[in-house]
């Protein structure tokens, strides 16, 4: 599946070769990224604001977004949401990732999403204790109309899973056990283990 990177504009300091937009410990620091979903954009995988932290610890941070399609008569904002503050545990030196899908739920061929990433340096819960380096926004998305990803709230009060075939993770699995939350994460690893 397809991945394009959208880097920060107006970076103003470079972690090793990557030019990035500095998030400075203490202070509140907004960076806003625009991106534009490409024409052969069928369905989205993942969008993912992409960082480098220079110390351990972490990281206060939030996301808005706004997105409509271009060209088209419709307003910048027509949709709009974000992801509320939360803390993220963060490493020295780690290429990191924020999710932001549910951040543009609807999203689709020719928007312009502005994406608005805040780290809260000067919040008592991040203790970072260093810059963090923002890169840009990574945006994964598949074009050829393949299943990306199948996500059921709740699904253990829903459905009961007994038996589950994924097919082409390389190859065929049937997997014929009690499937709930607890045990999903482990046939996962099982399988990209194979």
């Amino acid at each position: 599946m397809p991945q394009k990177f959208f880097p920060v504009p107006n970076a103003d300091a470079f972690v090793g070769d990557f030019a990035a937009q500095n998030l400075l410990d203490g202070s509140d620091v907004l960076v806003r990224i625009i991106c534009r979903v490409p024409a052969d954009f069928l369905s989205l995988n993942d969008i993912n604001v992409v960082f480098v932290p220079a110390g351990t610890g972490n990281m206060r941070h939030d996301v808005a977004t706004d997105f409509g399609e271009a060209c088209n008569d419709e307003a910048y904002n027509a949709h709009s949401d974000g992801i509320v503050a939360a803390d993220l545990a963060v490493t020295t030196d780690e290429l990191e990732c924020i999710g932001v899908s549910a951040g543009v739920t609807g999203v689709a061929a020719g928007d312009v999403i502005g994406v608005e990433f805040t780290r809260y340096g000067s919040h008592v819960n991040d203790t970072v204790g260093a810059s963090v380096f923002l890169l840009g926004v990574v945006l994964d998305y598949d074009n050829e109309g393949d299943l990306v990803g199948i996500d059921i709230d709740n699904a253990s009060r829903k459905i009961d899973l007994k038996d589950l075939t994924l097919s082409h993770i390389p190859a065929e699995v049937h997997i014929a056990q009690n499937i709930n939350e607890n045990n999903i994460k482990n046939i996962i690893n099982e399988l990209e283990q194979t």
